[in-house]
């Protein structure tokens, strides 16, 4: 059940899939972060730098004007934003806190490819399935309603796996 969080936005959880030693594991998760130091603390790691992180968070502002009414469409634009503070929907990730991003080539991660990132495939098929039916369903909707949808922004390393109804899943690992 969704609870109100800061400035009129509800939190609600999103069922994740994630790594709890060699098992993956699929749970309601709220707070990303909460969760990544549960497991960094588990592995005898050191959590500090990690932030708290909703797994996706859906935006946007709408402002009374007058002639507006509730059950009324608005006849100015609204915007609603999509974004993700959190690469576990991602096929590919960076993989930060691998212990191997201090700056020299030698020491890179060997799970990491060509491309220096980090195949997450396994947990992504679980997860981001559900995710780009949310995405395309509210981008469908919206344009039903007469609205447009833009192209999303990236972070750079993620863009080739980004497309306007949410996350490509078959990400050439072959380009790693």
């Amino acid at each position: 059940m969704p609870d109100r969080f800061g400035g009129g936005a509800l939190r609600t959880p999103t069922r994740l899939a994630y790594y709890e030693g060699d098992r993956i594991v699929e749970e309601d998760v709220e707070d990303v972060g909460d969760l990544e130091k549960a497991l960094v603390k588990a592995r005898g790691d050191d959590p500090q730098g990690i932030r708290s992180a909703l797994p996706i968070v859906l935006s946007g502002s709408a402002y009374d004007e007058e002639g507006e009414a509730p059950g009324r469409p608005p006849a100015r634009e609204l915007p609603i934003y999509v974004a993700l503070y959190t690469d576990i929907w991602f096929p590919r990730v960076i993989g930060y806190r691998m212990g191997d991003l201090s700056g020299r080539a030698d020491e890179w991660h060997p799970a990491r490819g060509r491309d220096r990132l980090m195949d997450n495939s396994a947990l992504a098929a679980r997860h981001t399935p559900r995710l780009n039916r949310f995405i395309e369903t509210l981008r469908d909707a919206i344009v039903e309603l007469g609205g447009t949808w833009d192209e999303p922004d990236a972070y750079p390393s993620y863009e080739p796996m980004v497309h306007s109804r949410g996350i490509l899943l078959d990400y050439p690992a072959a380009a790693a």
